[in-house]
């Protein structure tokens, strides 16, 4: 899917020189935002703006976390204290928040 691949090479360059907390930090934003919240003041979210409008389309907000959730993964089978449990088995949670 065209979403999934643009937000896995968004985040590849997000994180590009980030520390492991700024990749938590940047993973948790980005599912937010992918739930219906905003980008934290101050935070420049670059090219990730552009998938904003996928929250519009819940079907697709899996596709745009696909990479991120794999990071998440990646990270917790790295070092388990990073992330906390994460189910082996897990769906992504869609929720809206449109006003």
């Amino acid at each position: 899917c065209s979403i999934s691949v643009a937000s896995a090479s968004m985040l590849a360059q997000q994180l590009e020189g980030a520390t492991v907390d700024e990749a938590i930090a940047l993973k948790r934003t980005f599912l937010d935002v992918m739930q219906g919240g905003e980008w934290p003041e101050g935070l420049d979210p670059g090219d990730l703006e552009a998938l904003e409008g996928v929250k519009n389309f819940p079907v697709r907000i899996k596709c745009a976390l696909l990479a991120w959730m794999t990071l998440e993964q990646a990270l917790a089978d790295y070092d388990p204290e990073l992330i906390g449990d994460i189910e082996g088995d897990r769906d992504i949670e869609v929720v809206s928040r449109k006003s």
